[in-house]
C-alpha cells in the first residue's frame, strides 16, 4: 500500500549484502540526503546531503532536490508559451529569479520499497494538480532510485502530462558530490560540451562556446565554477568523472543525454570548496525563455531519463 506522504520523513534503505545504503526524504521532494557506496571493502560517502541533525526547510542549497517543471532560473520568473504569459513565485531574491521548480519541498507518495539481497528499490510520486498561475499545468511525477554494489545508484525520473493541453518542461536533480579533502586536489574530467555565457545575473546571453579546460583530467586547484554547459551533440550516456588525489578510486557521474534527456549540465563550487554540484538537466537556464532545450510535451505524453552514480577503481 502506498505510504502518505506526511507520515514519512526519511527512509533508509540498502540491499541485504554488499555495504551500500541511501537516504531519501519523501516528505521533501524525494531528496537523497545521503549515498554510501562500497568499493574494494571500503563504505564511501559520495554525497553531502542533509545530515540526520540537520532541518531540511533550512537548507538554502536545495541539495539533492528535484528541479521540476524547470531546472536553474528562469529569468525574473516571466515567460511566454503559446501567446501567454506567467509569473512564477520569485525564490531568489537576489537576483529576482525564480529557480530550482516547484517540487523540491513538496511531500512525495511512497508507492514501492523493495528490498533484496543486492538491490534496494524505492519509487515515489506526486501529482501536481494544483491550478497556480504561474504554471498551470497538471502533471504526475515519479521518481525510482535504485541501489546495488556492483553499479551503484540509480535514478529514473517520469513525467506525464496529465492535462489536456501541452506543457513547458524542463527536468534537473540538484547534488553535490562529497570529495573528501577538498576537491583542490581532485581531478575532473567533462564530455565533449560547451559552455554558455552569462549576464551579471546569471542568465545566458545567447553566446556559447566550446569549453577545453577538462577534455582530460585536469586538477580542479582553484578554480570557482558557477555555469551551464551545453552537450553539442546526442549520446546515449556521458558522464563526467572525479579521480581521488590519491588515484585510489574515481567518482563517476553519468546521465543519459539522448534526444530531450539530460543535453546540459551546471557545474557550481561552494564557498566551502569541500564538494561540488553536479547537476543534469535536459534544457539550458532559463529555456522557458530562450527555448535552447525545452520539451514541449504534448498531453498524455511521456518524459523518461536516467542518471546515477558510481564508484571505480583508477586502475
Amino acid at each position: 500500500m502506498p505510504v502518505r506522504p506526511s507520515s514519512v520523513d526519511r527512509i533508509s534503505l540498502s540491499p541485504k549484502t554488499g555495504g551500500a545504503s541511501m537516504v531519501v526524504a519523501p516528505a521533501w521532494g524525494g531528496r537523497v540526503c545521503d549515498l554510501l557506496l562500497p568499493m574494494n571493502g571500503i563504505r564511501h560517502s559520495v554525497l553531502d546531503g542533509v545530515a540526520d541533525e540537520e532541518v531540511i526547510q533550512d537548507d538554502r542549497r536545495y541539495k539533492s532536490a528535484p528541479l521540476i517543471p524547470f531546472p536553474n532560473r528562469v529569468n525574473g520568473g516571466r515567460y511566454v508559451f503559446e501567446g501567454k504569459t506567467y509569473q512564477l513565485p520569485i525564490n531568489e531574491t537576489r537576483h529576482g529569479h525564480a529557480i530550482h521548480g516547484l517540487l523540491y519541498n513538496r511531500p512525495m507518495m511512497v508507492e514501492n520499497v523493495q528490498i533484496t539481497d543486492q538491490t534496494a528499490q524505492l519509487r515515489l510520486t506526486y501529482a501536481y494538480d494544483e491550478v497556480m498561475s504561474g504554471y498551470p499545468f497538471p502533471f504526475e511525477f515519479t521518481v525510482t532510485y535504485w541501489l546495488c554494489e556492483q553499479d551503484g545508484f540509480r535514478c529514473a525520473t517520469q513525467i506525464r502530462n496529465t492535462g489536456s493541453t501541452a506543457m513547458p518542461l524542463g527536468v534537473g536533480w540538484h547534488p553535490y558530490l562529497s570529495l573528501p579533502g577538498g576537491i583542490a586536489d581532485w581531478t575532473m574530467q567533462l564530455p565533449d560540451c560547451q559552455i554558455y555565457e552569462l549576464d551579471d545575473v546569471s542568465i545566458p546571453t545567447g553566446a556559447k562556446q566550446d569549453y577545453v579546460a577538462f577534455v582530460v583530467p585536469t586538477r580542479l586547484a582553484a578554480i570557482h565554477l558557477n555555469d551551464c554547459f551545453g552537450l553539442p551533440s546526442a549520446a546515449s550516456r556521458s558522464e563526467i568523472v572525479f579521480t581521488s588525489p590519491a588515484r585510489d578510486r574515481q567518482v563517476v557521474f553519468w546521465m543519459e543525454s539522448g534526444v530531450n534527456q539530460y543535453r546540459y549540465f551546471q557545474l557550481f563550487t561552494p564557498p566551502d570548496r569541500l564538494s561540488i554540484a553536479v547537476e543534469p538537466m535536459s534544457c539550458c537556464c532559463d529555456a522557458v525563455n530562450n527555448h535552447d532545450g525545452l520539451i514541449r510535451l504534448e498531453s498524455g505524453d511521456i518524459f523518461t531519463a536516467s542518471y546515477g552514480l558510481q564508484l571505480r577503481p583508477t586502475f
